[in-house]
């Protein structure tokens, strides 16, 4: 589209150079004249023209035009791609300028990041503790359980203190899966003496023997 518009304005530039050269300027008065010229034949009967100038002359001033118009066309196109350039110039330093600013963001970031996965693996860790721990409950209870009378009177009995007063050592009926049943309910040892209408001291010692690790052969 560009090209276009050059060739017409150097068409147009042509014109006027041949409309000032053959005088038509002087005897039609001004660039008003040109139509009342270009309507009067000048142009296809060059004959009739009494020009001033040599046809060398005619042709050297055409070409000087023609040369400066060339130049103008291609100073303003100069011009169109140093501006694009610079254009161009300050798109990819802006870009530069995000893309540092981004950098600098995630290098402040990064001990944040490390902080708090190192974070979430002790918590993880912790979890994990704990499900160790509850697990190996269970295992004990389970063992509590499946264990004869004779070895759980072996348990308690391991679990007296040296100084403690002498206290009769109960008798493992049935009373004794009773008290077991009740805590692994989740009953405190107040709550299930006073259910089986037993001594809280002997409810704490089947308590005890819940969390002693057993001896078995």
């Amino acid at each position: 589209m560009w090209l276009t518009g050059a060739m017409g304005l150097l068409c147009a530039a042509m014109v006027v150079v041949l409309y000032t050269s053959t005088g038509g300027w002087k005897q039609y008065g001004g660039l008003k004249g040109i139509f009342r010229w270009l309507r009067s034949g000048a142009l296809a009967n060059p004959q009739v023209i009494q020009a001033k100038e040599s046809p060398q002359a005619m042709i050297s001033a055409v070409n000087e035009e023609v040369v400066k118009i060339l130049e103008d066309i291609y100073m303003e196109l100069r011009s169109n791609l140093d501006a694009l350039e610079r254009t161009m110039d300050e798109r990819v330093g802006k870009l530069e300028e995000r893309f540092n600013q981004l950098e600098e963001i995630l290098q402040k970031d990064e001990p944040h990041h490390i902080k708090f996965f190192s974070k979430n693996e002790q918590v993880v860790s912790r979890f994990d503790d704990v499900g160790q721990s509850l697990a190996g409950e269970q295992l004990l209870m389970k063992q509590l359980i499946e264990m004869s009378r004779e070895e759980v009177g072996e348990a308690l009995n391991a679990q007296k203190p040296e100084a403690a007063e002498t206290v009769e050592s109960p008798s493992f009926s049935p009373r004794y899966f009773e008290i077991l049943d009740a805590l692994t309910q989740g009953l405190t040892a107040e709550q299930a003496a006073q259910q089986l209408s037993l001594p809280v001291a002997e409810v704490l010692r089947v308590e005890r023997a819940l969390h002693m690790p057993p001896t078995l052969n």
